[in-house]
């Protein structure tokens, strides 16, 4: 690099910095009412609180002991806010209410329980505050009942009044500061011109301080709990593209603009899943089920998390379905809790900030996999970037997420490394270490997602028995041996480290019997439904499956297809089948049977879910995610022709296309997240 460069790249990394350091401060000037949810991500705010948070019906609350604090990471100064409290106290006993701040008094009131008013909201206005330190507010609620129980709160809010100002720690403007010079400098670093490189910092920092406008704690968590893992990706994404061996999987010219564009959609995916899964007001159930899992494994180890695995499959309900008059443990691996806890363990993470920002890191990594796929099937270089740019507001993916299918979401990444490993191989597949390579991706595959066995099989399969039918010399057969070897070596090590724990469970479905741990399940239904009746609240009955018939319908599973392509693709739907038609009949050889054999595995699941007599253990079956790579590269690789044609109207036909792409895409994101936001007001 040149001296001229040099400084260049160094002063528009030092107006990133200024620009990052500056922007949040402006916006908080304007910051709307900084809100705080008490519930399920209240753990960083909290001290002297009861241990855990409760349900009452929508509304999550959390009790206040005797004593408590709550801490904002937020300088609040000059003339007070106003402070506003939504709570209950559940005792007719009453309690005396003393609200403290800066070491004043801010308010005393009475709470007790109200039978014609359950939650009622307090305003405080606070008084002139110094803000030299993070704003602590003080509850102690004493009583003479004989119970370490305070009030039960919903949410706290702080609005700025005139002569108020809030203010960011100076450890959030570093952090801050640190995420937007990694913004500028890993793409300017791989590749990516200066003006694209500036032009994605200014981007992230613009956005992210109108965040901070917006929701201010939303802005300080998602940074603190997500910078470690944005720039981890950043730096692995960096060092595939860029240093490792593994560049060649990608067929891509190091440290070029293609390169620099690749790392791009990686940190813009990474970011903006963490948005979302690390909001405060994000919660999914799903979420408690697999942070607890992961949590176990750090803390006991492999050895007793294995013997109690089943257990407490049935114990937190992970994986279960009813057969029958019975329910069913359905094996479930534990590669996603394997990975997740060393985080817990050695890094330190909450658990459920672990399992989040794993499945953000691998899912955002997949980009890379699509690129590399799209390579192995012949697209340019041009046509492979622009189908790892469909991934980061692929809206599978983000409702994925937000429903909390971590495991899922792994597993699939893991199946496009090896869809990826097949493509860039097939040709020396038939060799030993290829051969490896591929049973050990696959066995890896296996151990992380059940799904994975049925998808990949079936997909493997189908593109066998057309390439046999297609090629019958001798060089066909010998590779077709190789990869039904590799499946089948790959199935061995899963088999027998995990999947054998379920063979007497299989044999018990069979014979409609049940199992010894199905107890602990309906004592848990009994305590819930016990805990329902006291609290007058009815279960809502589950909405049947239009999909699912006890009879054999071909047009349903094809309906079920069709419908399904449609809810996660909307009016992209056609957008996504034209443009795998174009690279089908485009494609030649290998490369077209292969992609003939993955589109067709997508509508072979949903026959089986579909079509055949249900539900069938083919009901849960991943469809979608197996053939997201395929949709991205059709998309892609459609959005490139039309625009390589050089044609006016096709290029403003792939301009309309590319920006509706990301305006739909954008809008199901803020869809997925504010639809897990519950708030009473």
């Amino acid at each position: 690099m040149s001296k001229g460069r040099f400084r260049r790249d160094a002063l528009l990394a030092i107006l990133v910095a200024l620009f990052a350091a500056g922007a949040p401060l402006l916006a908080l000037h304007f910051s709307r009412p900084v809100l705080l949810d008490f519930g399920p991500n209240d753990a960083d705010y909290v001290r002297g609180f009861r241990q855990d948070w409760e349900r009452d019906g929508r509304t999550r609350f959390h009790w206040t002991t005797q004593a408590a604090n709550v801490r904002l990471p937020l300088l609040v100064a000059g003339e007070g806010p106003l402070l506003r409290l939504r709570y209950r106290r559940h005792f007719v006993e009453p309690a005396t209410v003393r609200l403290t701040v800066e070491g004043r008094t801010a308010a005393t009131f009475q709470a007790q329980a109200d039978p014609k008013l359950a939650y009622r909201v307090v305003q405080v206005p606070l008084p002139e505050l110094e803000g030299r330190h993070p704003f602590i507010v003080s509850i102690e609620a004493h009583s003479e009942l004989d119970r370490p129980l305070g009030i039960a709160l919903d949410w706290m809010e702080l609005q700025p009044q005139p002569g108020s100002r809030f203010a960011l720690l100076t450890s959030t403007l570093f952090r801050f500061v640190l995420a937007g010079l990694a913004a500028y400098l890993l793409p300017r670093l791989a590749g990516a011109p200066p003006t694209l490189a500036m032009a994605h910092a200014a981007g992230l920092v613009a956005l992210s301080a109108w965040g901070a406008q917006r929701n201010a704690l939303a802005f300080e968590r998602v940074l603190r709990e997500g910078l470690g893992a944005y720039l981890a990706v950043g730096f692995a994404a960096f060092a595939i593209i860029v240093f490792s061996r593994f560049h060649r999987l990608l067929d891509l010219e190091r440290r070029s603009t293609l390169a620099g564009g690749l790392l791009l959609c990686v940190l813009i995916a990474m970011a903006i899943r963490l948005v979302i899964l690390l909001h405060p007001q994000f919660y999914y159930p799903d979420v408690r089920v697999h942070s607890t899992f992961a949590l176990v494994l750090a803390r006991r180890g492999l050895a007793e998390f294995g013997a109690a695995f089943i257990e407490n499959q049935f114990r937190w309900s992970l994986g279960l379905q009813q057969v029958g008059a019975h329910w069913y443990a359905m094996p479930y691996p534990p590669g996603f809790y394997v990975l997740a806890s060393p985080l817990i363990a050695l890094l330190g993470y909450r658990a459920e900030v672990a399992v989040e920002v794993l499945a953000a890191a691998l899912n955002s990594l997949e980009a890379l996999a699509v690129f590399a796929i799209a390579r192995g099937l012949g697209l340019t270089a041009s046509s492979a970037l622009a189908s790892s740019a469909i991934v980061p507001l692929l809206p599978l993916f983000l409702a994925r997420l937000s429903l909390a299918y971590f495991p899922a979401i792994v597993g699939h990444a893991l199946d496009a490394i090896v869809i990826a490993f097949f493509l860039a191989a097939r040709g020396s597949l038939a060799g030993r270490r290829a051969l490896l390579w591929l049973a050990s991706l696959l066995a890896l595959s296996f151990l992380a997602y059940t799904q994975s066995v049925v998808s990949l099989t079936l997909l493997l399969g189908l593109f066998l028995c057309f390439e046999l039918i297609a090629d019958r010399t001798g060089d066909a057969r010998r590779r077709a041996l190789a990869v039904t070897f590799a499946c089948a070596l790959a199935g061995v090590a899963p088999f027998g480290l995990f999947y054998v724990r379920y063979v007497p469970a299989l044999r018990a479905m069979s014979e409609g019997r049940a199992v010894a741990e199905e107890r602990i399940l309906l004592e848990r239904f009994e305590r819930e439904e016990r805990a329902r009746a006291a609290a007058s609240e009815e279960l809502s009955p589950e909405e049947p499956d239009p999909y699912a018939g006890a009879n054999l319908d071909l047009l349903r599973g094809i309906r079920k297809a069709g419908w399904r392509l449609y809810v996660f693709y909307g009016v992209f739907a056609p957008v996504v089948v034209w443009g795998f038609l174009r690279l089908a009949l485009t494609l030649t050889g290998s490369q077209a049977r292969f992609t003939w054999a993955w589109a067709l595995s997508y509508v072979a699941l949903n026959f089986g879910s579909g079509s055949l007599p249900g539900p069938n253990l083919l009901r849960y079956n991943k469809d979608l995610e197996l053939i997201a790579p395929l949709a991205c590269v059709s998309m892609g690789g459609l959005l490139l022709g039309l625009w390589g044609r050089g044609d006016r109207s096709r290029r403003i036909i792939a301009a309309g296309l590319a920006l509706g792409w990301t305006a739909f895409g954008a809008t199901r994101a803020v869809q997925y997240l504010t639809e897990t936001f519950v708030l009473e007001r």
